[in-house]
This record gives C-alpha cells, structure tokens and sequence, in this order.
C-alpha cells in the first residue's frame, strides 16, 4: 500500500471527472469549476483497508463522496444566493462571499465549516450560520465599527495629512 501511488490514481480518476486537483501535504485540493473541496488521504487509505478495496474501488468512493459535498456546496450557495442576492452574493476560494453596502470589505462564510457534515447536520449549521450573518449584515457601521476603530480608519485627505520638511 503505497500513498503516492494510491494519490495518483485518485487524482487521475478526479481529473478525469474534470475536476483540477491538487496535491497539498497528505491531501488532495479538487476544484469543481466553482466550488473547492479538501480529500484527505490517509483517511482514503484507511477506508479502503478496513473496506478491504482496490486503489480505484476507493478512488472512486472518494469521488463520489466529493460529487456529493460539491453537490451539497451548491444547493447551500443557492440558499445563500437568494436570502442576500441584494448584497452581490459570490464565491471566493472557500468562502461564500457578500459585499455589504456600507462597507468597502466583504464578508465571507467559510462553506469548509460543513465538508465533513450529512446533508441533515450541514443544513442545520449553516442555517444558525446564515442567522447570525443576517444580524451582522443589517448592523450600521456605527454598531458594527467600535468608534475607536473608526477614528482610527479616518479617510486620509490634503486636509488631515501633516507633511514634515527636513
């Protein structure tokens, strides 16, 4: 039982699939076109052991498991796109992204929260999640920035800018 050649069989049959994978430390990295999910390895390996599996029974378990999280990705970012489409919903990396109008930064929801969660649980944990991010995105900047902070991020202009000569 060889680790590199169980992550390159595994990585042959996901690209195939046309999915982009990376190797990253005893993981794979696999990109569906928009989502990006984490495999890990080791835990591949020891399923295929204790299931008693080939190299390519296991790595097609493992895409089918992927299949099923990108699957599950895209039903919650299409929940996450309709309940804030009026705050130009995206996705980033990991993250489903919003850009809140008061704000020239954008608040994310890291969707790896959920990759190792049933559809039930995922589901549970991202509604609390999307709660808490509704509160978030309907606070002023005046309750979400501490003044301290928005003294401290004052817009630099001519006016408030001191220049020392030598």
């Amino acid at each position: 039982m060889d680790p590199e050649i169980f992550a390159r069989e595994v990585s042959a049959i996901l690209r195939a699939s046309g999915w982009k994978v990376e190797h990253v430390e005893d993981s794979l990295r696999v990109y569906d076109g928009r989502f990006a999910e984490i495999a890990n390895l080791f835990r591949a390996l020891v399923q295929m052991v204790l299931s008693r599996s080939t190299f390519a029974e296991a790595a097609l378990s493992l895409k089918v498991e992927l299949g099923e999280r990108f699957l599950l990705d895209g039903q919650l970012f299409a929940h996450f796109e309709e309940r804030f489409a009026q705050y130009r919903p995206a996705v980033f990396d990991r993250y489903f992204t919003v850009c809140p109008e008061w704000s020239h930064l954008a608040a994310g929801w890291d969707y790896w929260q959920v990759s190792n969660c049933g559809a039930h649980e995922a589901t549970g944990i991202f509604e609390q999640a999307m709660k808490e991010f509704e509160s978030f995105l309907t606070m002023t900047p005046e309750d979400c920035l501490p003044s301290f902070w928005a003294d401290c991020c004052e817009q630099v202009t001519k006016e408030n800018i001191e220049v020392i000569h030598d």
